[in-house]
């Protein structure tokens, strides 16, 4: 039994890196029969790309953490109930591993740990920003923040800010139960690893949860949210290649 490795690895990677020039059923012969259903509900071949390479990128990724051969993720099972957190079903050398995967448009990414529950967020920076969406997703105090920004630097602290709620709800497992607007990073674009705050009705313990906001590219925000994490962990971000079956890693700085 190996020693599984320390911290967070976070694994982030284009549609295209995963997939290549070869046709997308190459890829799809590493999964599963709920995985090719669930890419088959997408009409459009860019989001049916964007949800095979998330797929494919979560059973590389836990299986590299769970040193599992790369020919043999098919053997992975997830659960997939809906509105639940996703956990590793098998095979049982993977059982122990916590993992979250995140896709938007020209990015997936997916966080494992074999110490604590994570949530992983990643959010495309969009070309325009709509005020009644700030207004919804943000505290008072952020919103006081954003709008005191200029316009370029409003839309990528916005979606940064966003990415650490949304990766909050997923470690909780809540999803959009929990109203964004309740929970709020005060100066979060002032500090790589920004505290939580929110009303003890809804987070009685904001001190059990780490964040840090991860460097995803000029186009991309990224977050990571930890729990339970008594001093701050170790967390290695990789950039992912997937060629002709060989997980390649590149560390990024």
């Amino acid at each position: 039994m190996h020693e599984p490795a320390p911290g967070i690895q976070v694994f982030l990677a284009t549609p295209e890196a995963l997939l290549g020039p070869q046709p997308m059923h190459d890829a799809l012969r590493s999964l599963d029969e709920q995985d090719r259903s669930h890419i088959a509900r997408f009409r459009f071949p860019r989001d049916r790309d964007l949800a095979a390479a998330s797929r494919l990128l979560q059973r590389l990724a836990v299986a590299h953490c769970a040193r599992i051969a790369p020919e043999a993720v098919t053997d992975l099972r997830f659960s997939s109930e809906p509105g639940a957190r996703p956990v590793v079903l098998a095979p049982a050398l993977a059982q122990a591993f916590f993992f979250s995967a995140a896709n938007t448009r020209g990015m997936v990414a997916c966080a494992v740990s074999a110490t604590n529950n994570v949530g992983l967020d990643v959010e495309e920076i969009k070309e325009k920003l709509a005020p009644e969406l700030v207004d919804h997703c943000c505290t008072a105090d952020e919103r006081a923040e954003l709008w005191s920004l200029r316009e370029e630097e409003r839309r990528k602290a916005f979606f940064q800010l966003w990415t650490l709620k949304e990766s909050y709800l997923k470690a909780r497992g809540t999803g959009l139960q929990v109203s964004p607007h309740l929970i709020g990073f005060p100066g979060s674009g002032r500090s790589a690893t920004p505290t939580l705050h929110a009303d003890p009705t809804t987070e009685p313990h904001p001190a059990h949860w780490y964040f840090r906001t991860l460097d995803a590219g000029p186009g991309h925000a990224a977050a990571l949210c930890i729990h339970g994490a008594l001093e701050p962990p170790t967390v290695d971000v990789w950039r992912v290649q997937w060629i002709q079956g060989e997980l390649k890693l590149f560390a990024q700085a």
